[in-house]
C-alpha cells in the first residue's frame, strides 16, 4: 500500500519517474509483483544483514505516464 501510494503522490507532483532502492531479499516484486518497477542496476554483496549475510542492492525504476493506473 506505501508503494502504492508514492506512485500515486509522485504521478500527482508530475514525476515522470519513480526510483527504488532494496535488496534481493525484499522488494516489490516479492509478495505482489513487479507494480511495474524495472531493474536498472545492481551492485553485488553491498548490503549487509543482521546475521552478517551480504545482498546485491538492487536499483529500480518506474515509468510514470500520467494515463497509469
Amino acid at each position: 500500500m506505501m508503494l502504492d501510494a508514492a506512485v500515486d503522490i509522485c504521478r500527482a507532483l508530475g514525476m515522470s519517474q519513480l526510483y527504488l532502492t532494496t535488496n534481493r531479499q525484499t522488494g516489490p516484486w516479492t509478495s505482489t509483483g513487479n507494480k511495474g518497477f524495472v531493474e536498472v542496476g545492481r551492485m553485488p554483496h553491498n548490503t549487509l544483514a543482521a546475521d552478517g549475510s551480504l545482498y546485491d542492492e538492487v536499483y529500480m525504476v518506474r515509468e510514470l505516464d500520467t494515463a497509469d493506473e
